[in-house]
């Protein structure tokens, strides 16, 4: 579901998604389906962008439920399966000098960095005949960033 918005120069939406990704390998003990690496049952977003002047005011939020099928924890007591939260920022200012284009601006990713892992970032790898060992990696963390774009 989407929806959106706009009024004068600014836009505001929202999208939800429900998801139910199975899968039902022959190699797997049981026989039977199982959730994906990729099922997340639940997304929401948010976003906007309001314009006043030549400045330009951007956010996004992103909530996911978990990637149930990692519903384990590792030695350290982080649980794989936690959700996924996130708030985007972005400031930018356009302007014309003389023939010129210009945009300078500053982002934030994550503001709050909030601690978010994502499924294509585990695996499982084997160190023998027996023993597996879970590899993850975090999401993107708190980013600022500035820029400046010119056109001729």
């Amino acid at each position: 579901v989407f929806l959106k918005k706009e009024y004068r120069k600014h836009m505001a939406w929202v999208s939800y998604t429900w998801c139910n990704a199975e899968e039902n390998f022959p190699f797997y003990s049981s026989d039977g389906w199982r959730p994906s690496p990729h099922h997340q049952e639940h997304e929401l977003k948010f976003a906007g962008i309001f314009n006043y002047r030549q400045f330009y005011l951007s956010a996004s939020y992103v909530y996911g439920s978990g990637f149930e099928r990692f519903a384990i924890e590792t030695a350290d007591g982080t649980k794989l399966d936690q959700p996924y939260r996130r708030f985007d920022t972005a400031l930018v200012y356009k302007f014309k000098p003389g023939k010129m284009k210009a945009e300078v601006g500053i982002s934030v990713l994550n503001v709050f960095n909030a601690q978010n892992i994502k499924y294509s970032n585990i695996s499982v790898r084997s160190i023998d005949e027996i023993n597996l060992v879970g590899i993850y990696a975090d999401a993107v963390s708190f980013t600022p960033a500035v820029f400046c774009k010119i056109e001729l």
